[in-house]
């Protein structure tokens, strides 16, 4: 009975194991994550000579600082080493980004961000998946403006596509590098811990 026992169990043990192998990087997570966040944007100059328009460019402002934020997901197996995902995230930090021009200031304050994007992996190793991630996202900022800017906004939003790299420290916890674009607002290169339930 004791032997019976005790070939059950490693039955089970093994058929778990075999699972976590087999189907690595999926089901449903969180975590958190930081790094490096730039904000940009980009304002548009005109240059008249006599009343004519003689050019019109984009100047782009950018401003890198420190950021983090929190993401949630889910992922199935597409395949054995495909998978596909969905992930919403909240961002926060990174530094004022303004422009001066003849005195005055147009300046914007990041104050969060959000992003949902959904993502194919491929599982490279039992420890190691890549990604790619496309989306919708956007920012909401402080806005100060002393030039008077037509098409300033407070909360802006856009696509978003990036990408990364998961590891697998064990069952549960990992770590992970992503980085992301929202267009016309953010970069961000941050280092997260993904936790796996």
């Amino acid at each position: 009975m004791r032997y019976a026992m005790g070939l059950a169990m490693m039955t089970i043990a093994n058929g778990a194991a075999a699972q976590t192998v087999d189907r690595p990087f999926t089901g449903p997570s969180i975590g958190i994550e930081a790094g490096l966040l730039e904000h940009h944007f980009a304002l548009e100059f005109e240059e008249y000579e006599n009343d004519t328009l003689v050019s019109r460019y984009d100047r782009y402002y950018r401003a890198n600082g420190l950021g983090e934020g929190v993401f949630a997901g889910y992922d199935i197996a597409a395949s054995r080493n495909w998978r596909l995902g969905v992930e919403i995230a909240g961002t926060a930090g990174g530094r004022d980004n303004r422009a001066t021009f003849e005195g005055l200031v147009y300046d914007q304050k990041p104050k969060f961000g959000v992003r949902g994007t959904v993502r194919a992996g491929y599982v490279l190793t039992p420890r190691l998946m890549a990604y790619g991630s496309v989306g919708y996202g956007g920012n909401k900022y402080r806005i100060r403006d002393q030039i008077g800017i037509g098409d300033e906004f407070g909360w802006g939003s856009s696509f978003v596509v990036g990408g990364g790299a998961e590891y697998r420290i064990d069952r549960r916890y990992g770590v992970r590098m992503d980085v992301k674009h929202v267009d016309n607002q953010t970069w961000q290169a941050f280092v997260g811990v993904p936790i796996r339930f």
